[in-house]
């Protein structure tokens, strides 16, 4: 709640010592026409009014009796919200239905979490990595192959 207040004010300040000392735009000594200087502003602006513009738009459309009741709920997520998978909305995600509505499963089944990687496969990634190469170039464009292989004599 603290870092809320502190940073809204921080930008608020930032805001009011802006405009406070704001001084026209210059090039050199070429100072830029007011009417540049507003559609500058207007473009900015733009983007930045969105925001509140929005939000005071959910609130207007939120149910409730009172300002604070309307930006309680506004401020809640909606309530497909979240992970996409079904299985996936467990804890925080979790709906508000009861646990027995929930069809969850494992990612992995319990035979593939104790299997260990067998010996081939870790003998198939060595070699993988043994048959790497690399071609550099050099700034005068002559190419140097190197081979990444335990043997020398490859």
């Amino acid at each position: 709640m603290v870092s809320h207040v502190v940073s809204v004010l921080s930008l608020q300040c930032i805001l009011i010592f802006t405009v406070i000392q704001y001084k026209p735009i210059t090039y050199n000594d070429y100072v830029f026409p007011t009417w540049s200087l507003y559609i500058g502003f207007c473009m900015a602006m733009s983007s930045v009014l969105c925001i509140p513009i929005y939000a005071l738009y959910k609130i207007s459309r939120s149910p409730g009796a009172t300002f604070r009741e309307r930006l309680k709920f506004s401020c809640r997520p909606h309530p497909k919200w979240g992970p996409a998978l079904r299985e996936h909305r467990t804890g925080r995600y979790a709906p508000l239905a009861s646990e027995e509505t929930v069809e969850t499963r494992p990612l992995k089944d319990k035979e593939e979490l104790n299997e260990e990687p067998k010996e081939e496969a870790k003998e198939e990634e060595t070699e993988r990595k043994d048959d790497i190469s690399l071609t550099i170039q050099g700034s005068n464009g002559s190419t140097n192959t190197t081979h990444n292989s335990p043997n020398p004599s490859a």
